[in-house]
């Protein structure tokens, strides 16, 4: 049984981008479990594990994010080519 916000160390899984034509879940990431998967407690004090956080903002609201503001945005590319000039 697992336990809401406890930690776990998670082995011989493989993490990849989340197939959303397979789900209905909003998440971006999706593990699948092999039979060598092995799911443990962290019983270590979880203030001393480091997290990330983020501030994502769309591309298209860049323009209302405050002055100065540290926002974090991701995009995928779909092509590229040679640049034959480039600058302001």
């Amino acid at each position: 049984m697992r336990t809401l916000l406890q930690l776990y160390y998670i082995t011989s899984c493989t993490l990849k981008a989340a197939n959303k034509q397979f789900s209905n879940l909003n998440n971006e990431y999706e593990m699948t479990f092999r039979d060598s998967t092995e799911v443990l407690p962290c019983n270590e004090d979880s203030s001393k594990i480091p997290t990330l956080s983020f501030s994502f903002v769309k591309i298209a609201d860049l323009d209302s994010a405050a002055k100065e503001s540290l926002v974090d945005i991701i995009g995928e590319n779909n092509s590229a080519e040679k640049i034959s000039s480039w600058g302001s």
